[in-house]
């Protein structure tokens, strides 16, 4: 295909592909969507509030609506792409600015994703090795026996189809998140006076004016992943209601991140640590009441090894252990698949047109679509998930003690030029003409203060790391 046809020039959908017999619903994209943008974003909520005070709450609700208007954004400018391209980063970066932007927007989109795989599968073992037996099972050390654990868990849910498979996985992620959520929530109502924190509880800021350019990162970081929206709405069985689920999603997690991060400062005040799971489990009602429950049950049930049976299985650390276990893994098998669209959107030019026209004959059909692809097709497709995932593996596992900090600082502008620069690049390439001069305006300043929050994020993460 050369690069004159490749051009983009034109907005033109075709509702044949539009509109498939199968796929995700609304309801099912929309618990995709917050399978893979909440997650331990939540658990630092209530530190993003400490940094800039109660006055934090202003930014973090405008930076959801930034975030909003940026993913919308985004999914417009699918829009005007021609039938027969695919719906992904390399294609959108190629409309922007040709062989090289397909090339910078696939650079930038595969670290973020790909480092975001390499920490929800380090995460995943961290919180497994919490679990398990502290001296293994039989010849076999604990990590060893997490990853065991984690690659069986991981490997079937790469044979489904597409991400629109993944709503039963995703809506057992969100529900993990939720309980996470209830948990701290409930917690100014069981103790109301923070007798149950260290003493005297910390104090409250209306506001920190140095902290809170860098709480606005945070707030930033926690709604990136912008990247794996383009093959969520191709995948949807309506893909023109992805707004409809674009909007629910942003809606709910605004309010639970500006809900838990009021309970959380509220509660915790000035010493709040930077994952509230610390928190959760030593310096909170839940421990207190752990400990007093075990002491009172102690003069009825025998000791085993200085604790009650139920105590050595039920704490508050391996419940969390758990339910950060089932979010984090939610998350791992959409962005593996993400990354496979990724890496067919950057084949050689005739292999890429032949896997964007099984694409579009594929949202063609009308009956039995998923008996369309050869078990060839099928086996290639599923054997490259397992390599992505089994990367990652390896080259995590290995560097799991410095891998955060060094994808904090590269992972953090990675993902804010994926979900604040780039979308709005596309769409003012893409629809320039089409705007009037105070909607080129608007564009304008919006890509100036992306810019600006941009820059200022990776300011922040590269004096942490170099700190």
């Amino acid at each position: 295909m050369s690069s004159e046809n490749e051009d983009i020039e034109v907005p033109l959908l075709d509702e044949s592909i539009e509109t498939s017999t199968s796929g995700a619903s609304v309801s099912s994209t929309c618990l995709i969507i917050l399978s893979i943008y909440v997650g331990l974003g939540l658990l630092s909520q209530p530190y993003g509030l400490r940094l800039g005070g109660w006055i934090g709450l202003i930014s973090l609700l405008s930076t959801a609506a930034l975030f909003f208007c940026s993913a919308t954004l985004l999914a417009k400018a699918c829009d005007f792409l021609p039938p027969g391209h695919a719906q992904t980063f390399p294609v959108l970066g190629h409309a922007l600015a040709g062989n090289a932007g397909r090339a910078g927007v696939t650079l930038l989109a595969g670290f973020e994703l790909f480092g975001a795989i390499m920490i929800g599968l380090v995460i995943v073992l961290q919180q497994l090795e919490l679990l398990l037996p502290r001296e293994g099972l039989f010849t076999l050390s604990p990590l060893v026996l997490a990853c065991i654990i984690a690659v069986s868990g991981l490997i079937p849910t790469l044979a489904f189809q597409d991400v629109s498979r993944l709503a039963p996985i995703a809506a057992a992620g969100s529900g993990a998140s939720a309980a996470v959520a209830i948990a701290v929530l409930s917690l100014p109502l069981v103790d109301p006076e923070r007798q149950s924190v260290h003493q005297p509880p910390a104090p409250h800021a209306v506001a920190h004016w140095p902290g809170l350019l860098q709480s606005v990162g945070i707030f930033a970081v926690s709604m990136s992943g912008h990247s794996s929206l383009p093959s969520i709405r191709s995948k949807m069985q309506h893909p023109r209601r992805f707004p409809r689920a674009l909007g629910a999603s942003f809606a709910i997690m605004a309010g639970v991140y500006a809900v838990v991060a009021s309970a959380g400062y509220y509660y915790w005040g000035d010493a709040v640590s930077p994952l509230i799971t610390f928190d959760l489990a030593t310096n909170s009602a839940y421990s207190s009441l752990t400990t007093t429950a075990g002491a009172r049950s102690s003069n009825r049930a025998g000791l085993i090894n200085g604790q009650v049976w139920w105590q050595q299985w039920i704490q508050i650390d391996r419940i969390l252990a758990s339910l950060i276990l089932i979010t984090c893994s939610a998350k791992v098998p959409a962005l593996v698949m993400v990354v496979e669209e990724l890496i067919k959107g950057v084949l050689p030019a005739r292999t890429r047109q032949e896997a964007f026209a099984a694409d579009v004959s594929f949202h063609r059909l009308q009956q039995h679509e998923a008996h369309s692809q050869t078990w060839l097709q099928r086996k290639s497709q599923f054997l490259s998930r397992v390599a992505i995932a089994g990367c990652a593996l390896a080259l995590g596992v290995p560097a799991r003690n410095q891998l955060g900090s060094v994808l904090s600082l590269v992972g953090g502008a990675c993902s804010m030029s994926t979900s604040l620069v780039l979308p709005v690049a596309f769409y003012t390439k893409l629809s320039w003409e089409t705007h009037s001069n105070a909607g080129k305006v608007g564009l304008s300043g919006i890509l100036v203060l992306g810019s600006v929050l941009l820059a200022q994020v990776t300011y922040q993460v590269a004096r942490q790391f170099w700190s």
